[in-house]
């Protein structure tokens, strides 16, 4: 009964390598999602700052727009582009403008801005778009 017992006690010890192995591959699979998660909200905080920063410069564009003078807007410079490097990115602002001409709308000029920059992703481009008219004072 001695020996039963000696051998029941030695198989108790310790960690053996079969538990070791699991718990590796275990911890393997958490740290790997919790990295795929972390990579994930990296790249979508990412993105929604280089939408911020073209949302911002529509706001900028608009502004300047609104406090030029109607006379020297409609004299046909449209369409404008602009590029504007912002932490490493490169964002392109392009302005065109069109008169109404008929209508109880006529003389009002519409203007389209669009922001676009390089998607971090690759392949293409990432773009936001705004409208914007502006009456004859």
């Amino acid at each position: 009964m001695c020996r039963a017992r000696e051998r029941a006690e030695a198989r108790d010890e310790g960690f053996g390598l079969v538990e070791a192995v699991v718990a590796m591959a275990l911890l393997a699979i958490v740290v790997s999602i919790v990295g795929a998660g972390m990579l994930y909200t990296l790249r979508a905080t990412t993105a929604a700052r280089e939408r911020s920063v073209a949302v911002g410069l529509i706001g900028t564009e608009e502004s300047v727009l609104q406090a030029t003078p109607y006379s020297t807007l409609s004299t046909g410079a449209w369409p404008a582009t602009s590029t504007t490097s912002i932490s490493g990115v490169t964002y392109t602002t392009t302005t065109s403008e069109s008169t109404v001409t008929s209508g109880t709308e006529a003389g009002l000029l519409d203007f389209s801005i669009e922001v676009s920059w390089p998607n971090p992703a690759g392949g293409g481009v990432l773009d936001v778009s705004s409208p914007l008219q502006i009456a004859p004072t």
